[in-house]
């Protein structure tokens, strides 16, 4: 049991380094993580996965990584039912990487009719941001 208990430690630690890759843009440490046998989907204990991270930063390069990996496009966090595409509409980092990650994540099919806790879509949380209309345009459910 003392050696499940070592190995969960051991898995836990490295399912966190693939949150930390995913946010440091390190396509290449998320690929090898997986690949070990992370879960692209791992979430943290309030249910950000690692698309959540990349999608906020607007790591591009990971969060490509993480879906030719099977990351879930519509997972929704426990702090405001977020997706990793109200992460991109909603975060202050750099716009333009938010865009490419988004657009990615839209392209491999996310749903964008979802709503997080305060029931606004993911096009409706960027709108709210100035100068965002093009990712708030992206976003829009058809």
């Amino acid at each position: 049991q003392q050696q499940q208990q070592q190995t969960q430690q051991q898995d836990d630690k490295q399912s966190v380094r693939l949150l930390s890759a995913a946010q440091q843009n390190d396509a290449e440490q998320v690929r090898a993580l997986v690949e070990s046998g992370i879960s692209a989907t791992f979430a943290n204990t309030v249910g950000q996965t690692a698309l959540h991270i990349a999608a906020l930063w607007g790591s591009a390069e990971a969060c490509a990584a993480l879906l030719g990996h099977g990351a879930d496009l519509n997972a929704q966090n426990a702090l405001s039912g977020a997706t990793p595409l109200h992460m991109a509409a909603s975060s202050n980092k750099d716009l333009g990487r938010r865009v490419e990650c988004a657009r990615l994540i839209v392209e491999a099919g996310a749903d964008l009719t979802i709503v997080d806790y305060e029931n606004k879509t993911a096009s409706q949380q960027a709108a709210r941001v100035p100068g965002q209309d093009a990712l708030a345009h992206l976003l829009r459910p058809p």
